[in-house]
């Protein structure tokens, strides 16, 4: 048998016995936990494969190095000794951050417009979630839970969203690894990452960014696993990692899920019935709520309200005044685009949107929560969504090109730094934060410009982010490519290595899209949820920048220890 790439790595020490018998030993084994002594052949596909000094056996350092390590019980620096310092960084760095006072920040639960009144979570938690209407009913699940229970809620989300910090930690360590960053590297990164102030931040927010940044990492972690290994209980936590994220986030359709699945199917077909019993149960909750919506409302798609709203704040902010004012002397529009959307307050409309019949359902009746913020889950503000939608759509036909200029404004407030965004301005958590959050994103975003009283829509821009943003893509995308070309000679291992990187593509580039064309702000903390993502990549960049120096220096490797 042809034995690939060991026949010419310079790490392969061929090993014969009396009997004729051939083995290939890896030098980098010996070293190195992630590398089988004697690996099955032919190896198609190696991140340790050096063909410089072909022929020759395995380096002095390595070989000394083994001697050693068989002499004194050594083990290498592998996996689960970056685990285990990622694990003890991420303790220290809570411990520091819970002595300078940050805790779950819980008042957006009274106040946000995709939560349900806190008084209806906790006295009617099951018929709000019948009649929710507008968000997907994961996350209200969450906090009607949370809210109903005897201890304080503070500490449950306290230990809640510790322990997802713990499992975004070893997730994205673990990505990083199994597709070829070296230990120490990922460990790097994901230390830095796990232990900023800005996850810090996030991670206390108690809103659906955070399950929602977690799990896209897990289900990353779970697919690669899958695909290589084809265990049933790595397929199912990939689906209910991406049901998580459809259930809390409602730009995370349940198309969205759906065609995962059927990319998922296709790639590991020689066993589909595995990973369509892994989906089955995901699959069919998500299709009950949106088959419930479609019954009870008409809707297949949830949030119309967010929809219209945000289409009709797009042409607010780019639409001329004497515009709108022309056409409503013509009796073309109402007045109703003469109130900001979004940001405004329910009872504005009070004379422009007449109150609908009441159901004796308080969530569809009430226009105002018990803490006096929007109810943006009534039937009378979707009858205010539909009035804006309908005159904006009028002005968006007169005037031609008015989205493409907000859409141009979004992409430079996708750039900016991700804590620049309401609450993180005024919030107790980011008070006590401040020095540490200046100083991190001077360094890891490169602003330029960081005038405190900056326009919104001028500065302060992340340069570096501008720079690494473009690179870590184009690098996923060209290794992603070079592994499908050469699918002729795959193996398990980088077939996994293909797709995961793939799926790392496919949801930063839908998460961005769906956002910056579809939303008027914020869209620095939508780049939030995919940043563990991104993470990845730039593992991934840095690990092919470097393999294509190595060209230049002869024997040296990124994952030499």
């Amino acid at each position: 048998m042809h034995a690939g790439l060991c026949t010419d790595c310079r790490f392969t020490r061929v090993i014969r016995t009396g009997r004729g018998t051939v083995y290939y030993q890896c030098g980098k084994a010996l070293v190195d936990a992630r590398f089988s002594k004697y690996p099955r052949l032919p190896v198609r596909e190696c991140p340790g494969y050096d063909r410089s000094a072909a022929g020759f056996q395995p380096a002095a350092g390595l070989q000394l190095a083994a001697l050693w390590s068989r002499r004194f019980r050594l083990r290498p620096a592998g996996p689960p000794l970056w685990f285990l310092l990622l694990a003890l960084v991420f303790a220290l760095s809570r411990a520091v951050y819970l002595a300078l006072g940050v805790r779950p920040d819980t008042t957006p639960i009274g106040l946000y417009l995709q939560y349900i009144d806190p008084v209806l979570l906790r006295n009617h938690l099951w018929q709000s979630l019948l009649y929710l209407r507008e968000q997907p009913p994961g996350f209200n699940l969450y906090l009607g839970l949370v809210l109903k229970s005897p201890v304080h809620p503070e500490a449950i989300f306290l230990v809640i969203h510790l322990l997802m910090g713990l499992a975004l930690a070893f997730s994205l360590l673990a990505v990083m690894m199994r597709l070829g960053v070296a230990g120490w590297l990922a460990f790097l990164l994901a230390a830095l990452f796990t232990a900023s102030p800005i996850t810090v931040l996030y991670e206390n927010w108690i809103f659906y960014e955070y399950p929602v940044m977690v799990s896209l990492i897990v289900a990353a972690w779970a697919l690669e696993r899958y695909i290589r290994a084809a265990r049933f209980r790595d397929a199912l936590i990939f689906f209910l990692s991406l049901a998580v994220v459809a259930s809390v986030r409602g730009v995370f359709h349940l198309s969205w899920f759906l065609l995962l699945a059927a990319a998922l199917l296709w790639i590991t077909r020689d066993h589909w019935r595995r990973g369509l019993c892994a989906a089955a149960v995901p699959a069919l909750l998500l299709l009950a709520f949106y088959a419930k919506n479609y019954v009870m409302f008409g809707d297949l798609v949830p949030g119309q309200v967010y929809k219209k709203m945000n289409y009709a704040d797009m042409v607010q902010q780019q639409a001329p005044r004497e515009a709108i004012e022309r056409l409503k002397r013509e009796g073309r529009i109402g007045g109703i685009l003469e109130i900001p959307a979004v940001v405004t307050e329910t009872p504005n409309y009070a004379k422009l949107v007449k109150q609908p019949p009441p159901t004796g359902i308080p969530l569809l009746d009430m226009p105002l929560k018990s803490t006096g913020a929007d109810n943006w889950n009534s039937i009378w503000t979707a009858r205010v969504a539909d009035a804006y939608y309908r005159d904006a759509q009028v002005v968006a036909r007169e005037c031609p090109g008015l989205l493409w200029k907000q859409v141009r404004v979004n992409l430079r407030t996708y750039l900016r730094p991700a804590t620049e965004v309401f609450p993180f301005d005024e919030a107790h958590n980011a008070k006590c934060l401040r020095p540490f959050l200046d100083c991190y994103e001077r360094i890891t975003a490169g602003e330029l410009v960081s005038e405190a009283d900056a326009d919104p829509d001028q500065g302060p821009m992340a340069w570096l982010t501008l720079v690494l943003v473009p690179a870590c893509l184009a690098a996923g995308l060209v290794i992603a490519v070079r592994a499908f070309s050469n699918r002729a000679g795959w193996t398990p291992e980088s077939r996994a290595r293909c797709a995961a990187i793939l799926f790392l593509l496919f949801n930063i580039a839908y998460d961005s899209a769906v956002t910056i064309l579809f939303s008027t702000s914020d869209h620095n903390r939508y780049r939030e949820e995919v940043a563990p993502l991104y993470i990845v990549l730039l593992g991934l960049l840095v690990t092919a920048s470097w393999d294509g120096l190595r060209g230049l220096f002869p024997g040296k490797s990124l994952q030499h220890p």
